[in-house]
């Protein structure tokens, strides 16, 4: 039986575990999946201790997800674009290492709308976003905005990843007039309920708000966009969180679940 971990500080609140088991069903798979707590100063030797004990791959979440991509032997082209990993697979002589997040989220947004030709306005500059700007652009999307907190720091992505596409930091003036036809929010206002200092008449031409974070209410930015766009259609993170678990499950098991029916169930009161 194949063994697998997802590392996380916190992680007793993880969903992963029970994702991983609800793919395996779909393929009579045999599987063990747990979650585990780790620290930072332990973490290497904590996947040290899994690759030497048999086990074949392991998640990371927050806080590890620079540690893991330092640690490993070989990345794959989206986890050296990203500058950081949530998928190890552990061989006995090597780690391999990929950043499946930028695939949950492209899966997901492509379940609602074409991403063909289409302008994003990523609001966040952190690794979340950075983490997606690849995919979508191998998605098709012809243009991603991004507006931070930080105009600098947007400054720094949008240069750092220029080659891959059509890229350019906006300030909160420039987002006036903008238009974009997807906006997403990477940051973590969502977390805390506030939402992020942009301009209402951002959302007047969207089709669609899509929110990295999600919870069992609309989140914060979903209802902002709500607010000011009466058509707009509104989606959370759930499903890029099941699609992320997804990529990382056929990295493994070179099989590709159904999203759709675990995001289902995990809706389910």
């Amino acid at each position: 039986m194949k063994k697998f971990v997802v590392f996380g500080n916190p992680i007793a609140h993880s969903k992963s575990p029970l994702i991983h088991r609800l793919f395996a069903e779909q393929f009579g798979l045999q599987i063990d999946y747990q979650a585990q707590l780790s620290v930072e100063s332990d973490f290497e030797a904590d996947v040290r201790t899994l690759q030497q004990s048999g086990f074949s791959g392991c998640n990371v979440t927050m806080p590890f997800k620079l540690q893991a991509f330092q640690l490993a032997d070989e990345l794959s082209e989206r986890a050296k674009i990203a500058g950081a990993v949530n998928t190890l697979s552990l061989y006995p002589d090597k780690i391999v290492a990929d950043n499946t997040d930028g695939q949950g989220l492209v899966g997901d947004l492509a379940l609602t709308i074409s991403l063909k030709g289409r302008h994003i306005l990523l609001l966040g500059a952190g690794g979340a976003a950075k983490g997606c700007i690849y995919p979508l652009f191998q998605a098709g999307v012809s243009k991603i905005s991004i507006w931070n907190r930080s105009h600098e720091k947007a400054q720094q992505l949008a240069k750092q990843l220029h080659s891959l596409g059509d890229i350019t930091a906006v300030t909160a003036e420039q987002l006036f007039g903008l238009q974009p036809e997807i906006i997403v929010n990477s940051t973590a206002s969502s977390v805390s309920g506030v939402i992020p200092d942009i301009c209402s008449e951002v959302f007047s031409a969207a089709e669609l708000a899509y929110d990295m974070f999600y919870q069992d209410e609309l989140t914060s930015f979903l209802n902002f966009a709500q607010a000011n766009n009466d058509h707009i259609t509104l989606k959370d993170g759930l499903g890029m969180l099941v699609g992320q678990a997804a990529e990382s499950f056929r990295i493994w098991h070179g099989v590709q679940p159904d999203i759709n029916k675990v995001t289902r169930y995990l809706r389910q009161p």
